[in-house]
């Protein structure tokens, strides 16, 4: 299939497509696709098998006292902070050939060090750093500082001054509490995916939790808090002017009754370090045990997690200890294995392929680095694959790398292997990948075959050309309703083509592939060169300035964790390939046809679904103005948004979904976005309507939350009407 024929029906207008889409196709050759090729040459290569693994010194020229944090602020992927615990934020070149005269003092912070686990210990940059400049941070205080008290915690927001300097006049406390002990005060900060700051707070030391703060969700220790830190009302607080926040109305506590509205998680002893997964938005969390049991708990919402009735899954100083409703560790470990556990970061990185989706975390006191690998139906798989010394954090920069910070004479860390696994690379360049005869052509392989959809994903003014390409002889499941059932070593292909103007056709962007491998779905993008005669692939995310239709654009280039926040287990992972939405005719090498029992005939399909309804296009007149804003929501949000999918919003949009069973209806849970007494959805009134509203904007509070920067006006259009012209929502 040559670049023209696959952009002939990529960019055909919705109207015509829809107008096609169920209408009879008499005269359709028997086989328009052709034979079907013996072999599958496009086949991404499966991952080496687990190896053995070493940690060596990163950064050589680099040294730092007590680090223990390590990343990167969003918008600056070629800049590493480190956090050392004695006040100290520095910035510097991710080189590995950086020298010391390199690196930039970021902030000096003047914090408590007068117990060993006191001190600067956590940073967070706001989701929006890149344009407000926007961090955050938590540290030990005594004397003055804490208002009365002997020490306390300190939460504040600081504000950049210029490139990687902070300006330290712009402090302004968020949250202080007293700190009855000068151990246990945790001290991790994380943004969720929610747009939410997440703050462990140990349970305020000692040994045993002698105040039982752990079960008593009346203060804030032993806990993890969610504040909402966006735009809350300015107050006064001990006569200090602070910028307050908001407790999320989804918070377990969030009306005061029964425990602080602040609280997320309680039952924690000393959460030390924490992360969230990139892909899947799971909260890993390390908590430190008291004498015995070490543990890692896996978060995904709040919950009482049962520190001091409990040390792990075992009764602490008790012969019995109930605990109703406590959520167990997803693994822990004895003391015989280490006794002070490092919290880690879920892998998503491309330079070792096998321990994706791994969590990776270690033991401060034996060393050990491990492995977790979850398995359905049963327990973790957890293997040891290195040992470091005295690991106080791991950390991630923007291409997924994993470097660990360390209390020991190499205070920075990275794991590489000890030996070739084996195994065969993704290949760096289009070409190699088995998927083009010509890739400068834009001529897919004999085995690539073609297919497009009603209802497009909304990809920034992009028009994409779509090819599958299935093992030989295997084929695919796909149900009237609800997502289809794939063989391993499918493979999906989308390429972006963005028309800038004045080009005698659109210029090729990306190619995008989608793979089922045997231990689950990866996603991988290919950036094409200019002159267009190959992509290379990608490590990590990139922006790009580039010319649009409307003029200049950013173009979000995903990195493989990104493709795993749209392509979710609960909408089948390949978005497109839904019966409703392939129910039209397209354009074949060997003729015109329609695609279901096309691709049927040549037997990429087991059979073609009966009772098909169509998907309307956005501007299929003669489609009912809410069944094409319907169809709208479910190829651009249902991924997310629908039953054990990863949205904080508890919404169905699915297409089959009665609108009564979507939850549109609602007063929203995850802000108001400061709209006049609003809903997620008021009829008659889109201007007071949460969804329209997200899906209007490119913020923080944007929907969707990643991977454009240019708001669909077509869509929003379509939404508008739709909502505009509601009498009752049921």
């Amino acid at each position: 299939m040559t670049a023209d024929a696959a952009l002939t029906d990529a960019a055909a207008p919705d109207a015509a497509v829809a107008q096609d889409a169920a209408a009879p196709d008499a005269a359709a050759p028997d086989d328009p696709l052709g034979p079907r090729p013996a072999a599958q040459t496009c086949q991404l290569p499966e991952a080496p098998p687990l190896g053995n693994y070493l940690t060596e010194r990163a950064f050589p020229a680099l040294t730092f006292s007590r680090p223990l944090w390590i990343g990167t602020a969003p918008g600056e992927p070629a800049t590493l902070y480190v956090v050392e615990q004695g006040g100290t934020i520095s910035a510097f070149d991710d080189r590995q050939d950086v020298r010391a005269n390199e690196v930039q003092t970021f902030l000096n912070l003047a914090v408590s060090r007068a117990g060993n686990e006191e001190g600067l210990l956590g940073l967070a940059f706001h989701p929006g750093y890149a344009d407000n400049g926007r961090f955050f941070v938590y540290y030990s205080a005594a004397g003055a500082a804490c208002a009365g008290q002997a020490r306390c915690s300190v939460l504040s927001e600081f504000r950049r001054r210029a490139a990687r300097s902070a300006d330290p006049a712009s402090e302004r406390v968020v949250l202080r509490f007293a700190q009855p002990f000068s151990n246990h005060n945790g001290g991790d900060l994380h943004f969720g995916p929610d747009g939410y700051l997440y703050v462990s707070v140990g349970d305020g030391g000692s040994g045993g939790d002698p105040q039982g703060n752990g079960q008593n969700p009346a203060t804030l220790l032993g806990s993890i808090l969610r504040l909402d830190v966006d735009d809350p009302p300015a107050a006064q607080v001990d006569g200090v002017n602070i910028r307050a926040y908001r407790t999320p109305r989804d918070n377990p506590f969030a009306d005061g009754v029964g425990g602080r509205p602040e609280i997320y998680t309680w039952g924690m002893r000393n959460v030390w370090r924490m992360s969230f997964d990139p892909s899947t938005g799971v909260l890993w969390a390390g908590d430190v045990g008291q004498n015995a049991w070490e543990e890692v708990d896996r978060i995904t919402g709040p919950g009482n997690y049962g520190w001091n009735l409990l040390e792990g899954t075992h009764c602490y100083n008790r012969a019995q200890c109930p605990c109703p409703g406590c959520v167990a560790p997803i693994h822990e470990y004895s003391h015989a294995e280490g006794a002070s556990i490092t919290g880690g970061v879920v892998y998503r990185g491309h330079r070792l392929p096998e321990l994706w989706g791994r969590y990776l975390f270690g033991d401060f006191v034996s060393g050990r680095v491990w492995a977790l690998q979850e398995r359905a139906g049963q327990g973790p798989q957890v293997v040891q694959i290195a040992t470091a010394d005295s690991p106080s954090s791991f950390g991630t920069d923007a291409a997924g790398r994993v470097y660990l910070t360390s209390f020991g004479r190499n205070s920075l860390l990275r794991l590489a292997r000890r030996a070739d696994p084996g195994g065969e690379p993704v290949p760096r360049l289009l070409s190699e990948t088995g998927c083009f005869t010509d890739t400068a052509a834009f001529e897919v392989a004999p085995s690539v075959v073609p297919y497009d959809l009603n209802v497009p994903f909304w990809s920034d003014n992009a028009v994409k050309a779509r090819h599958i390409a299935l093992p030989a002889g295997a084929q695919i499941d796909l149900p009237a309703e609800g997502p289809a059932e794939y063989p391993v070593g499918t493979v999906f292909l989308k390429t972006f083509f963005l028309d800038g103007g004045g080009n005698a056709q659109p210029r090729r962007l990306e190619t995008r592939m989608l793979t089922r491998q045997a231990q689950g779905w990866r996603g991988f993008t290919w950036r094409w060169l200019p002159d267009e005669s190959d992509a290379e692939l990608l490590e990590g995310p990139l922006d790009e300035e580039v010319r649009g239709p409307l003029g200049a654009q950013t173009w979000h280039y995903p990195g493989s964790a990104e493709c795993d926040r749209c392509h979710t287990p609960a909408a089948g992972f390949a978005l497109g390939w839904r019966a409703g939405q392939l129910a039209r005719d397209v354009d074949y090498p060997g003729g015109r046809a329609a695609q279901l029992p096309a691709l049927a005939r040549a037997g990429y399909l087991s059979g073609v679904p009966a009772g098909v309804q169509p998907w309307p296009a956005l501007r299929d007149a003669a489609a009912p103005v809410a069944t094409r804003a319907r169809a709208q929501l479910d190829a651009n949000c249902a991924m997310c948004h629908q039953p054990g999918g990863p949205a904080n919003a508890q919404l169905d949009l699915r297409f089959e979904t009665a609108l009564a069973d979507t939850g549109v209806c609602a007063a929203p849970t995850q802000g108001d976005l400061g709209l006049n007494n609003p809903r997620i959805v008021l009829p008659g009134a889109p201007l007071r309507s949460v969804l329209l509203n997200r899906m209007s904007r490119r913020d923080e509070h944007g929907m969707p939350p990643l991977a454009s920067t240019v708001v669909d006006a077509d869509g929003t259009a379509l939404i508008r009407q739709w909502i505009g012209g509601m009498a009752t929502c049921p």
